[in-house]
């Protein structure tokens, strides 16, 4: 608890932050002016430190601002979490109107990685832990993934997960995009089994008929 003798095994200002955060008796507000108090001529803070600190310090306008500024979505969305849910930080306002600040810079991270197939099942689990916008965000991604067949094992993951988590509209809207998809592969079985799943009757009957009409006319 003695500055001094802190102050005399440390060895620059990420080593000051981590033992006056251990040792120290004023708070961590304190522990920022005691780390810098411990920055040597070849110290330099970086981003995440400025942001470290800024936490600490309560000083959400700056905290913003360098998350915003870091290289990349990943970067600051993961900053924000992990100052939400690890240091327990409290934003206090939603500067975007989604949800708050973790959220905002998840959500964006997220559209980064949609072009990469199979990550879809890695943004579910984030999505589920933005409790403000997550579900219907969740809906929508799950309908954009691309998905080969009704038969995949694609299909049976995002119809899964729909159940899992009570979204029976986004389910529906699934079988009759992948029932659509089979009419366009010729694959009538797998369609009519997903507009039959779907509860769809005109689109059952239409493909029956269809199929039918097809085999009376090739004999």
């Amino acid at each position: 608890g003695d500055d001094a003798a802190l102050r005399g095994v440390v060895d620059g200002w990420r080593q000051g932050l981590v033992a006056y955060l251990w040792h120290g008796k004023d708070g961590a507000a304190a522990a920022v002016g005691f780390a810098e108090s411990c920055i040597g001529e070849d110290d330099e803070l970086g981003e995440v430190d400025c942001a470290l600190a800024a936490a600490l310090e309560d000083n959400l306008a700056e905290l913003v601002a360098i998350a915003a500024n870091l290289g990349g979505m990943f970067h600051a969305a993961h900053l924000a979490d992990v100052l939400e849910r690890g240091l327990g930080v409290e934003w206090g306002l939603d500067l975007w109107g989604d949800g708050g600040i973790r959220e905002h810079f998840i959500v964006e991270w997220l559209h980064t990685t949609e072009s990469t197939p199979n990550l879809w099942r890695l943004a579910v689990d984030y999505l589920l832990t933005c409790p403000s916008t997550g579900l219907d965000r969740l809906s929508s991604l799950l309908l954009r993934v691309p998905v080969p067949s009704s038969s995949s094992r694609t299909a049976a993951l995002l119809l899964q997960t729909c159940a899992t988590h009570n979204l029976h509209a986004t389910s529906h809207l699934l079988l009759l995009r992948l029932g659509a998809s089979s009419l366009d592969l010729n694959l009538p079985s797998d369609a009519l089994l997903s507009f039959l799943r779907a509860a769809d009757l005109p689109r059952s009957t239409s493909t029956v008929d269809a199929a039918i009409a097809a085999a009376e006319a090739s004999g």
